[in-house]
């Protein structure tokens, strides 16, 4: 399954799902675990969407968070199994959102936490990490999800830092 956009998803009747009488989300999680997708039912701006991979030796968590949607929107992650690219889609204009990324091995664990540039409605942000030595990630921004990247950030891993307020004496 490659990223899809609002138009992919196949839309519901209005009011076609509830929970006690409000309407609720619909996910959409690929049998492989590869990606996840939530088409919002209710609006909400801490929406958080993970994926969680094992391999003979590890285990991964993806997660994006601190994202918003409104009814109707939504949100996808993806993870490439082989190459272990991340990607994230909002068919609405993020003004940031969480990425944290870690991995759990037989002898190694990582961590990696930073906030992600904002994004612009239809935009998809491909995140690639070196697990070995997680200093920063780049964000690759594919404005409009026409398969091409026009803009790249690198993000700090934030995990763990400790920021001391500056005293000076006179």
């Amino acid at each position: 399954m490659g990223i899809m956009g609002a138009s992919d998803i196949a839309q519901p009747a209005a009011g076609a799902y509830s929970v006690n009488g409000h309407p609720a989300d619909i996910i959409l999680p690929a049998p492989d675990a590869s990606q996840i997708i939530v088409q919002a039912g209710s609006s909400g701006s801490d929406r958080q969407l993970t994926l969680v991979r094992e391999g003979s030796d590890y285990g991964r968590q993806v997660t994006i968070g601190d994202f918003r949607l409104t009814p109707g929107d939504v949100g996808q992650l993806s993870v490439d199994a082989g190459t272990n690219v991340v990607r994230f889609f909002s068919s609405v204009s993020q003004p940031a959102h969480r990425i944290e990324l870690s991995e759990s091995g037989v002898a190694t664990s990582t961590e990696f936490l930073a906030m992600a540039p904002p994004m612009q409605a239809g935009d998809i942000d491909t995140i690639r990490l070196n697990w070995n030595k997680p200093v920063t990630a780049e964000v690759g921004i594919d404005h409009g999800a026409d398969g091409s990247i026009d803009q790249t950030v690198v993000v700090p891993n934030t995990f763990g830092a400790v920021y001391l307020p500056l005293l000076m004496k006179h």
